[in-house]
């Protein structure tokens, strides 16, 4: 029998940080499955958890962006766990959509705070607490730095949340730069400044 096979990146940090992430999300999406929710979601339930939010708060709190906020908003909202009301920003000229959590989403976050405590037990269960400060503080770091010089990061601070009335919304591809109409005129989305 010959050596176990080995990734030729896994002495690296960034090997370990991407293994341990993928292993969280997988434990996560399968206990959030049981309760009928999908990795993700319970991201934006609990920012919802304290009052509502704009879209564009959303996709600056979670740090996506605003599409992928709407689309979330939406299928929570069908699941009766979420409303949205769209409010007239007579500054703007335009309309801002909030989001806010029912009383069935209010008790669905309670079972997520339940989720991620259990899970937070079962992974930091080999640290002391002292190691459990730095290992909290060492990825804050990490997070920072990666937020400092994502591009990203500079896109959402400077999209808009609001878009003009009668506007077509548009979602921009950052990898292509195309614009394309954004499905389903029905639900109000969020206009996304093309690059320039």
């Amino acid at each position: 029998m010959g050596k176990p096979l080995k990734h030729p990146g896994e002495k690296s940090i960034g090997w370990a940080l991407q293994q341990t992430t993928r292993l969280y999300r997988t434990r996560m999406g399968e206990r959030l499955a049981e309760h009928g929710l999908f990795a993700g979601q319970e991201l934006v339930m609990q920012a919802l958890s304290a009052g509502p939010r704009t879209m564009g708060e959303l996709s600056r709190i979670l740090r996506v962006r605003p599409p992928t906020v709407t689309k979330t908003v939406a299928r929570l909202a069908l699941l009766g766990f979420v409303v949205r009301k769209v409010q007239k920003d007579e500054e703007e000229d335009g309309r801002i959509v909030w989001a806010k959590l029912t009383r069935k989403g209010v008790k669905k976050v309670e079972i997520i705070k339940d989720i991620l405590e259990e899970i937070e037990v079962d992974i930091l269960s080999s640290l002391d607490t002292k190691e459990r400060r730095r290992l909290k503080k060492y990825l804050n770091k990490v997070s920072g730095s990666l937020a400092i010089s994502s591009e990203t990061e500079a896109a959402l601070a400077d999209e808009p949340e609001t878009f003009a009335a009668g506007e077509e919304p548009l979602a921009t591809s950052r990898l292509s730069n195309a614009v394309h109409p954004l499905p389903d005129a029905d639900t109000t989305y969020i206009a996304l400044k093309p690059e320039t």
